[in-house]
């Protein structure tokens, strides 16, 4: 029976991920520091740590004597990057070497989640390919890229055995944290709707288009690295993107349909990649990617699930730079 790490595995794609590798049979272990997580969806069957990636992680790795560690955890938002560098840095680039020690010194392959951000503003643009250069453009998406070329240093260096997952847009019915005021549009959406009145929230213009992927369909591709293609990149993904306001229409009307009155509101523009998605060719052909997405019942799944929790007030961070905040995130 293959040992399995998940890091971050309290997280939404670590929490599924978890959970699907449980029930085929693998024995999972979970790392996690429960700032953005809760402990009561800590699934059962595995054994839990918990822990912050940025401290000593050798008696964890010691006492698992794991085959695999899939690299989950991060300071993840994005566009509040920018106003919290030295967090996101200290988090992502000290955090994942970190881990990346742990894997040279133990033999253990490692599966690192980066980021649709690493692209930022790609020279060839919208679908992103994974042999396209990566020019970030933000603080977050920098240390994404940072974290790459780590890794690909260490496999150079070391022999470390690793795969690289750019995720974009990632959804799905449960464990996602819906009481965040920064990052998961879904999420913030849901939350809007169930506890907050109804407006959802829009950065202007709107038309800024992702592609948003059911996380049942990726994890089948990540359960096959786990033995398989090594030192390989892959975009997991939805290959059929919309623009935001389109999202948004589809969540108003399944609002609307259930009986929980929705409305649409504009908020003023940030700074973000307009156009931001990827060509997922490579794990279709490689991976057997077969995404099929429907928006619709995704975030049906996702109210349902939201109406079983008890409400939370989204926390504000603390900010090491407060020049140029965005209105809506001030305290």
């Amino acid at each position: 029976m293959k040992k399995v790490l998940v890091v971050g595995g309290l997280g939404f794609i670590g929490n599924n991920l978890s959970r699907y590798l449980i029930s085929n049979r693998y024995e999972v272990s979970i790392i996690d520091n429960e700032i953005e997580s809760d402990i009561k969806f800590l699934p059962e069957g595995c054994s839990y740590y918990k822990i912050d990636i940025r401290d000593r992680l050798d008696s964890v790795f010691n006492s698992i004597k794991p085959d695999v560690c899939f690299s989950c955890a991060a300071m993840a938002a994005e566009c509040l990057s920018h106003w919290n560098r030295s967090y996101c840095a200290d988090v992502n680039i000290v955090g994942t070497a970190n881990i990346i020690n742990q894997c040279i010194n133990n033999n253990v392959k490692l599966i690192h989640f980066s980021s649709i951000a690493a692209y930022g503003n790609s020279l060839n643009g919208s679908p992103f390919k994974e042999t396209d250069p990566l020019i970030p453009e933000d603080v977050y998406g920098l240390t994404k890229k940072y974290n790459e070329d780590d890794i690909k240093t260490a496999n150079e260096m070391f022999g470390l055995r690793y795969n690289i997952i750019r995720a974009y847009n990632v959804v799905g019915g449960k464990y996602q944290n819906l009481f965040s005021k920064y990052r998961n549009v879904l999420g913030i959406w849901c939350r809007q709707i169930l506890w907050e009145g109804g407006n959802i929230s829009v950065y202007s213009p709107g038309t800024q288009e992702r592609s948003f992927s059911n996380v049942k369909y990726i994890l089948p591709c990540m359960e096959k690295l786990i033995e398989s293609f090594d030192n390989e990149t892959f975009n997991l993904g939805s290959r059929s993107q919309m623009s935001i306001i389109q999202a948004a229409n589809i969540v108003k009307d399944v609002a609307n349909q259930i009986g929980y009155k929705c409305e649409i509101e504009i908020l003023p523009r940030r700074r973000e990649i307009v156009i931001a998605y990827c060509d997922n060719s490579k794990a279709e052909t490689m991976l057997g990617l077969n995404d099929k997405t429907n928006l619709t019942e995704t975030f049906k799944e996702m109210l349902e699930w939201g109406k079983t929790l008890e409400y939370k007030v989204p926390k504000y961070m603390d900010y090491e730079v407060e020049k140029g905040l965005y209105s809506y995130w001030k305290k």
